[in-house]
């Protein structure tokens, strides 16, 4: 199934361009496609990535995660998993800038630690989940160009937001086998009660090794990494209304008590809480 809607703002300028793609892919390359405009991509499912012909990075996607590219970034998308795949794509056409100019960043960054990704936090990913879910109903009905532009709007500020406050360090681009190792490895076992040295054990490397590298490509810890990705999946399964205990056992943590302590210090509220906001919102 796929969507499109043209809003045009600037009279004189080609329209923003908004896209819903749920698509049933084979494991493959996509073709490579030259735009004239800035995109900006909401990823929707796992198992996507997005390789640059041009400097050779790779990027390895979760639900939730933003990718973005100007006209001179020949990009195309890698196939990890066979089966249906869903993204939003928006087009902006550079006539918008220097409309836009306080995002130009963003996209026009020129510096050796440019990076095409940004993996929010749990507490903002929810929220790029949240207004991706608007934009995807707005197409699937008569679309609405007001609560469009205000979507575009909240995600290239929240995607800004974390670009101009991160370290920017290589985020997983050149990704060694090892690390693609361990996140694979993290991503099949996050359920059971697994450490950092079961990892490196896995992966066939030093726990001390592990740390480096998950430092230099994500920024953070694998220890961290691991809880992130538990919380990710936390929040989906309280989506799907699970109470909190189970959601705590299907998600790897240790105990009830321990779970509600992460997400309320990554959500700002308790699980059972969110869970009831959520309810409230269907």
């Amino acid at each position: 199934m796929n969507k499109e809607y043209s809003l045009t703002i600037l009279k004189d300028a080609s329209p923003i361009v908004f896209r819903y793609f749920e698509v049933d892919f084979p494991i493959s390359d996509t073709e490579v496609f030259i735009y004239d405009s800035y995109k900006l991509n909401i990823m929707l499912s796992d198992g996507l990535a997005a390789l640059l012909s041009d400097r050779g990075d790779i990027y390895n996607t979760f639900s939730g995660d933003m990718l973005f590219f100007n006209p001179s970034e020949i990009h195309c998308g890698r196939i990890l998993r066979q089966g249906v795949h869903k993204y939003i794509e928006i087009l902006i056409p550079v006539e918008y800038f220097p409309e836009f100019r306080s995002y130009y960043m963003l996209f026009n960054d020129i510096s050796d630690k440019r990076t095409n990704i940004i993996s929010p936090p749990p507490k903002e990913r929810t929220l790029i989940l949240s207004v991706a879910e608007k934009i995807i109903n707005n197409l699937k009905v008569d679309a609405d160009n007001i609560s469009l532009l205000a979507a575009l709007l909240e995600l290239i500020d929240i995607c800004t937001s974390l670009y101009c406050n991160k370290e920017k360090n290589g985020l997983v681009q050149n990704i060694p086998a090892t690390l693609e190792n361990a996140v694979d490895f993290i991503r099949k076992s996050y359920s059971e009660n697994i450490q950092i040295t079961d990892i490196a054990d896995a992966v066939k490397c030093s726990p001390s090794y592990l740390s480096r590298i998950f430092k230099k490509h994500f920024g953070k810890s694998p220890y961290c990494y691991l809880t992130e990705y538990r919380l990710f999946i936390a929040e989906k399964l309280l989506r799907n209304n699970y109470s909190v205990t189970e959601v705590a056992l299907m998600s790897g943590f240790s105990d009830c008590s321990a779970f509600i302590k992460h997400f309320k210090g990554s959500f700002g509220i308790t699980p059972l809480k969110y869970k009831e906001n959520y309810k409230q919102k269907s």
